[in-house]
Parts: C-alpha cells; structure tokens; sequence
C-alpha cells in the first residue's frame, strides 16, 4: 500500500451479499453465512496490518428477525458455535472484542458467548473489534433517550456527549470510512450517530471475496474525500 496514504482509525463494514455469493455457486444461503463468517478474521487481519485500530462490522440487524425461520435459526447457532473460536483468536493478538446491540431477543447462550468474548478481551488494545449484532442504528438512538429520560435529566441540559455516552457504542470514535459490500448503495440503518461525517464507499464485492484489493480501493477512495475537505474539489 502507498505509505501517503491516510489511514482511517475507524472502519466500519456492512457485511452484504453473503446470500447471493451462495446463489451464484448454487449453494444454500447458509454456505454463504459460513463463507461470510470465514472472511471477518482476513478482513481483521488486511485491516489492523495497514494501521486501523478499531474495525466494525454490521452482522445482524434488529430488522433481520423478519427473515425465514431457518435462516434466524442457522445464524444464532453460527453466533453460538464460531464466535468463540473467533474471540480467542483476536484474543490472541491482543484485540479487544465489543458487541454493539441489544440483548433482548438472543438466546440465553448468545447472551453468555457475547457476555464472555467482552470479559475475555477487556484488557486488551489498543485495537477494537466491534460487533454489531442485534443492532439498529435508531434502536441505539432511542436507547439512549430512554437512559436519559430515565435519568431524569433535564431536557435543556441534554448535550451531543451525554447522548453519545448512551449509546450502545459508547466509548467508540465516530466512523471514519464506512465500507459496504454487495452492490448496494444504502447505510440500512447503520451506526447511524457515528458514521455522521463517515466517507462512504461502495464496491460491487459480496462480503465473502473482500480482500486486500477492495479495502486498497476503499482507502484510495477515503484519502480523495480527506483531499477534498481541506482542497476544495471541483
């Protein structure tokens, strides 16, 4: 990579196209989960090699409960059976792991495997890898209304920071670059507060062919729009 280049300290990736990437080699989608959840540990690794200290990815959203029963089904398991594996790898290379979601709907061995990954890791940095799992960007938001409503503070009192600290990312930087796979060009509800002044980058990859090329391309484009913020572009 081109030593010039900036390197973002937050990258944020919404993990698209798995199911596809399944259909186009006519296999199941749960091959494609599989692939998907394969790939997470050399997209970690092509990130934290070039520099970036925090990597978030987008694994399960609140809106994706609405999918078939067998599809749910298989991607608690996964989340059951692999992340373990997955922690004590980064564990390994002093990474600390953070879930970013909502708890309520997981099953009672979700909750424990997410509940030990953050415990196992919670000494560990300085780089993060956060997963957004259960996750919508206005749940988090209205997440933390409610603490502060709970709270009982006052409304004029009520500050971006004391938002922020709601949140479920709290204690996270804002998103530098926000890389999405698989063609489509939407944020789907994702890390709504923190990619406020993200540089978006799309690429046409399904998630489980990312690679050193893409995350290349993606940081080429992110160092154009740092270019143009202090170089007005025409």
């Amino acid at each position: 990579m081109d030593q010039k280049l900036i390197i973002p300290k937050h990258i944020a990736f919404i993990m698209d196209g798995n199911g596809r990437w399944a259909q186009a080699r006519g296999l199941p989608r749960s091959a494609g989960h599989k692939a998907g959840l394969d790939r997470i540990q050399t997209v970690l690794g092509e990130c934290y090699n070039k520099g970036v200290e925090i990597v978030s990815v987008f694994a399960w959203s609140t809106e994706n409960w609405s999918r078939p029963h067998r599809e749910v089904n298989y991607i608690m398991r996964a989340l059951e059976k692999h992340l373990p594996h997955l922690v004590k790898s980064l564990h390994k290379k002093n990474v600390r792991f953070v879930h970013t979601g909502s708890l309520d709907r997981l099953s009672t061995q979700a909750q424990d495997v997410l509940g030990w990954a953050n415990n196992h890791t919670r000494n560990n940095g300085p780089f993060i890898f956060n997963l957004a799992f259960n996750y919508g960007g206005r749940d988090e938001i209205v997440h933390a209304v409610r603490m502060l409503l709970s709270q009982k503070v006052p409304i004029d009192s009520i500050t971006e920071a004391m938002i922020d600290k709601h949140l479920y990312a709290s204690g996270l930087p804002d998103v530098d670059l926000l890389i999405r796979s698989g063609g489509e060009k939407r944020i789907s509800n994702f890390m709504l507060w923190q990619i406020a002044t993200a540089h978006i980058y799309f690429t046409d990859t399904f998630w489980p062919d990312m690679g050193e090329r893409e995350i290349h391309e993606a940081f080429k484009s992110f160092n154009e729009g740092e270019h143009c913020r202090t170089n007005p572009c025409t």
